[in-house]
């Protein structure tokens, strides 16, 4: 099959195919972990996207009951100066909530 001059050595062949073999793996894994990051950064992506939605949403709500339905809700219980005082410091003073999102740096 060889001829007798060959340099085939079968130690040297299984070595350089276990070798070639172990290299594989490790370019599979290192992809494998590539591809898994990026789903992960996308799926934090999406949920960073929706949260800040929902945040804004949630500052718009506080913001709405604290400037209008408690003000419409003090005015049956107080009268005179201290309605004024509670329609002016609720109105004017409060300012719109605004929630940092936790999912940060994706």
């Amino acid at each position: 099959m060889f001829p007798e001059n060959s340099t085939y050595d079968p130690k040297q062949a299984a070595k350089t195919i276990t070798s070639e073999y172990e290299e594989t793996r490790k370019t599979m894994a290192r992809t494998a972990i590539s591809q898994y990051l990026i789903t992960v950064t996308e799926n934090l992506k999406a949920q960073q996207a929706a949260l800040k939605k929902k945040l804004k949403s949630r500052e718009t709500t506080m913001k709405t009951f604290a400037t209008k339905t408690l003000v419409s809700s003090m005015d049956e219980a107080l009268t005179g100066k201290a309605a004024d005082a509670a329609d002016t410091y609720l109105t004017d003073t409060v300012k719109k909530p605004d929630f940092d999102n936790p999912i940060q740096g994706v």
